[in-house]
């Protein structure tokens, strides 16, 4: 009865839950980077990212009250709150864009993160509140439709 659960699709989420668990592990973000597009060529972009999530925020959840000791609790709290306001917005978009199209939209999330991180772009400007709210609300979007708001 059990061994029907387990499938190929199942195994190949594991492994790709396990090298996303991995690099959480060791640098504190970036397993969305590696879930959202693996799941989403094994599942339709709705539950690659529903899965990827809730992975994450279980993953992040063992690591938060850490982090809550390194923040900017104030700039926090408004890129939080932001963020919350607008992830629906991604939800949104992603139920209702072709299925086809989110793929890709997860693939090129993941180029353009990947092309930010790798060249060590980092915001120049001043950090006043309307930029962290923007900040907050863009990782919102991002992070409704494809889980990646980092």
């Amino acid at each position: 009865m059990g061994a029907e659960l387990i499938t190929i699709d199942l195994l190949w989420a594991a492994a790709a839950a396990l090298a996303a668990g991995l690099l959480f592990g060791f640098t504190g973000f970036g397993a969305a980077l590696v879930m959202a597009p693996l799941f989403s060529l094994l599942w339709d972009a709705r539950i690659a990212v529903g899965m990827s999530m809730i992975l994450i925020a279980v993953a992040s959840a063992q690591v938060l009250p850490g982090a809550l000791k390194l923040c900017d609790r104030r700039q926090m709290a408004l890129m939080g709150a932001s963020a919350c306001v607008t992830i629906p917005i991604g939800g949104w978009v992603l139920v209702s864009l072709d299925l086809e199209l989110m793929r890709r939209i997860i693939g090129i999330v993941v180029v353009l993160i990947t092309v930010a991180l790798a060249t060590g772009w980092r915001y120049p400007g001043a950090r006043h509140p309307g930029v962290t709210a923007a900040v907050g609300a863009l990782s919102g979007i991002l992070n409704g439709a494809t889980s990646m708001g980092g």
